[in-house]
């Protein structure tokens, strides 16, 4: 698809624990049911305004606690999942630089039903979210 459209997508595999996500490199960075060890993922997310361009997007989506409850997939534990409200921190005005403030389109939980597969199939407790990197 993005081939189609014209659109060049770079992909990486790293330990997102010691992975330079760099300074202003991306347009995008995109986690999706990336659920990491709490101190990781403070740091991923502590690092991602500084690595976005100008005007960059950071989209996630992740489940929540309330996944337990749902059973369709996820990790078992809920100290790797996310919330609305770490995410609302994690973004929030006072906790990123003056040139790295994020604009929240979106952050919202929320239950919705998925196909991928045969152990990830039914409702899921989801979190969406989206923030734009202000141009500074």
């Amino acid at each position: 698809l993005a081939a189609q459209r014209g659109v060049k997508l770079e992909t990486r595999v790293a330990d997102l624990a010691s992975f330079d996500f760099g300074t202003g490199q991306w347009d995008a960075i995109v986690s999706i049911y990336n659920h990491l060890p709490p101190p990781i993922r403070e740091l991923v997310l502590k690092t991602v305004p500084n690595a976005l361009k100008p005007g960059g997007y950071f989209l996630l989506e992740a489940y929540t606690p309330k996944q337990l409850d749902y059973k369709t997939g996820g990790p078992p534990s809920e100290v790797l999942m996310y919330s609305s409200k770490i995410l609302g921190d994690a973004f929030d005005a006072s906790a990123t630089g003056e040139d790295e403030k994020m604009e929240i389109i979106k952050n919202q939980e929320l239950v919705r039903s998925v196909k991928e597969g045969k152990f990830h199939t039914g409702d899921a407790a989801v979190v969406q979210f989206l923030a734009k990197k202000v141009n500074v």
